[in-house]
């Protein structure tokens, strides 16, 4: 993910230069640093942050190491830019925004799916018929997502076959109460199904709360409801599929906007939106097929520099990660 999803997009933007590379595989870090021309390697994170000029981070790294690299990196006062999940436990994530926001810094969290151009067109569609009312009240929300082929036959990154060192680290302690297992599924759910938590809590421009949480070995089934009363299904069917099915529909008594995504590695394509308004047929919106991962690239720099909005804010990323400790307790009743 680091160098396909990442360092593929970040090389090729105007203006920004790969300046260093902290990675503990030393034979890995020399291949990297070559393929992108990155001029100086460090062994670890804190080394590079002491040493290396740099406005910004990309941290892209198993998401347990979240926590203790990203209050390095603000404590540097750098910018930063992660993977999903924030972190593993909700007190580590509001230590981060409060981080983040104390020292006026920008916090990416990798939710990609936001950045997508169709789910952003969708977003301010659902929000302009929200406030005009030409489609009447919004009833309903649905998103799910199925495993499949989500590398899309993506090209392998580069590979030295080296074990990686043990990052000396700190990681989140498992909360008091919670069991090992527990924690295990807490974990699985972020990595799995926090993409979409969070992308439903962008369409519909507002936080909400779970009501209902199945959880069994077929699927797992949550109905949740937003703080202007919106009732939503979360469907996640443990089955696979050749290709790949996730989407969102979003009901208003008068229309029904239909967002259907890509495989996350599927390059140069993004998802397909459909509307259907009464009396006035379906249309199918032009969606330029800018890749999502491309795209988030250019908002953190946008961000960076002052020049846009913060799309995946850390304040969301927080409210993922209290969702699946909420659901946790749920699902242990």
């Amino acid at each position: 993910m680091g160098q396909l999803a990442h360092l593929d997009n970040y090389a090729v933007l105007p203006g920004v230069e790969l300046s260093a590379l902290a990675e503990g595989r030393p034979e890995l870090a020399r291949r990297v640093a070559g393929r992108y021309g990155i001029p100086r390697v460090y062994a670890d994170h804190r080394t590079m942050l002491e040493r290396a000029e740099l406005d910004a981070v990309v941290a892209v790294m198993g998401f347990d190491l979240n926590w203790g690299v990203v209050r390095d990196i603000f404590c540097f006062g750098k910018q930063a830019a992660t993977e999903k999940a924030m972190c593993l436990t909700p007190n580590g994530a509001a230590e981060l925004t409060a981080l983040a926001r104390e020292r006026v810094l920008v916090h990416q969290v990798g939710y990609m799916k936001r950045f997508d151009p169709a789910a952003r067109q969708a977003q301010e569609w659902i929000a302009a018929r929200r406030a005009d009312g030409r489609a009447g009240g919004l009833l309903h929300a649905r998103i799910w997502c199925a495993h499949g082929n989500w590398q899309w036959n993506i090209p392998r990154p580069i590979s030295s076959g080296e074990k990686a060192p043990d990052y000396a680290t700190p990681r989140e302690a498992r909360p008091e109460g919670m069991t090992e297992e527990e924690f295990r599924w807490v974990i699985g759910w972020l990595n799995y199904y926090s993409h979409q938590t969070n992308l439903l809590r962008a369409l519909l421009g507002e936080d909400y709360e779970p009501e209902y949480f199945s959880s069994t070995a077929e699927c797992d089934l949550a109905v949740v409801r937003t703080a202007r009363g919106v009732p939503a299904v979360l469907e996640f069917p443990h089955r696979r599929v050749d290709g790949w099915d996730e989407g969102c529909d979003v009901t208003f008594q008068k229309a029904i906007l239909r967002l259907r995504l890509p495989a996350p590695l599927a390059r140069q394509q993004a998802g397909r939106l459909e509307i259907e308004e009464l009396g006035e047929g379906v249309s199918i919106r032009p969606i330029a097929p800018d890749w999502s991962f491309a795209e988030q690239a250019k908002s953190f720099i946008a961000a960076v520099r002052g020049e846009g909005p913060e799309i995946s804010p850390p304040e969301q990323a927080a409210a993922e990660v209290l969702l699946a400790h909420k659901l946790a307790r749920m699902r242990r009743g």
